[in-house]
Parts: structure tokens; C-alpha cells; sequence
């Protein structure tokens, strides 16, 4: 499937191979043409888009695309990936851009709705650090480098799932970047023996 070469195009990028991964998701493209699925469709695109083409195209580039998915996801019943989609193109994304914290948090916030109406467990997950650490930027948590206020608690977290604790260990390295607590991401790069 277009998927499936995708994510062998993320393993190469993540070998430090961008142009090989930028190859396998252009062939995988090609082949998601042959099936007119829209389910794979925004799998395709969601992979492409969130993971992949972003380290090697303009984020702005990336936008239009992960619309695409999460349009044929919703269309499809690929929910999960569509709101996977949509999280990446209004707050991820958004985000690195340097868009106003303020509408991205509105967005995230909707998101993290949308995705428990849809009882999208990983989903909420995701969404709610991420609208966390927007809030812990914008000052509206009494913490800053920890994820733990309204929108999610790293203490009461469901982040016992190896992927999503790197996710959160992610979030609250840049945190600590950001807030200027330099030594404590040093000491914590070195416990975590740089996989972050």
C-alpha cells in the first residue's frame, strides 16, 4: 500500500536518509493513486505530512495535505487517523510556524473534544499534552516544565504505553528548553541516554 512505502520512507529520514524517505513517500503516492481508497488515503497523507515531508519541505507546504487526510479519514471511518491529521495541521504544525499560541490552544482544545466524543483514547492522549504545554507557555499553569494542569495530568496520565511516555518526554524536554532550565534537560538527556 501508498502507506506502507511511506513509512519505510520514515525509517530511511530517520537514519538520517531524507532524500531516500522523500523517494519512498513520492512512490507510495504513485501507488496510493492505483486504489481509490480513501481510507488508505489519509493514512498515506497523514504519514507523508506529519512525519516525513515536514524535515524536508516548508511546513506552510505540509498543511493542505493533512486537510486532504483528515477530509478523506472523516469520509472513510479512518477517524483515528483523521484527527491525527487535523492535530498536526492546526496545532503541531501551527505551532513550529510560530502561529499565535491563543488560536492554536483554541484548536487543540476542540481537537482533545472531538476526539473523546469519538472515545479516540491515544488520540486524547496526545492532544491533551500537547494543549498542556500550550497552556504552561502562555502561563495559564502553575507549572511550566512538567505536563500537569487542566488539560492533563503527567501524574494521573495513561502514558504507561511506551509511545506515548516518549511523547510526553518529548513535550517536557522542549519545555524545558523554553523556561531556560538547561541543566535539568542536560541531566535528563543523559538518564534517558539520548533518546531525546
Amino acid at each position: 500500500s501508498g502507506s506502507a512505502y511511506v513509512f519505510m520512507g520514515i525509517v530511511a529520514a530517520t537514519l538520517g536518509d531524507f532524500e531516500t524517505g522523500a523517494h519512498f513517500a513520492e512512490m507510495g503516492f504513485l501507488l496510493q493513486q492505483s486504489v481509490a481508497s480513501k481510507y488508505t488515503e489519509s493514512l498515506t497523507l497523514c504519514a507523508a505530512y506529519s512525519a516525513l515531508l515536514g524535515w524536508t519541505n516548508p511546513w506552510q507546504s505540509c498543511l493542505a495535505p493533512l486537510w486532504k487526510g483528515y477530509v478523506c479519514g472523516m469520509a472513510s471511518g479512518n477517524v483515528e487517523t483523521a484527527l491525527t491529521s487535523a492535530m498536526n495541521c492546526y496545532c503541531s504544525l501551527p505551532y513550529l510556524m510560530g502561529k499565535p499560541l491563543t488560536s492554536i490552544e483554541t484548536q487543540c482544545r476542540q481537537l482533545v473534544s472531538q476526539s473523546e466524543d469519538l472515545k479516540l483514547s491515544d488520540v486524547i492522549v496526545i492532544a491533551r499534552m500537547q494543549w498542556q504545554s500550550y497552556l504552561n507557555l502562555m502561563g495559564r499553569s502553575t507549572e511550566t516544565v512538567r505536563l500537569k494542569g487542566t488539560a492533563f495530568d503527567c501524574e494521573h496520565s495513561a502514558s504507561q504505553v511506551p509511545l506515548l511516555y516518549a511523547w510526553q518526554e518529548a513535550i517536557e524536554s522542549d519545555l524545558l528548553l523554553f523556561f531556560g532550565a538547561f541543566e535539568l534537560a542536560a541531566e535528563l538527556a543523559i538518564e534517558r541516554g539520548g533518546r531525546l
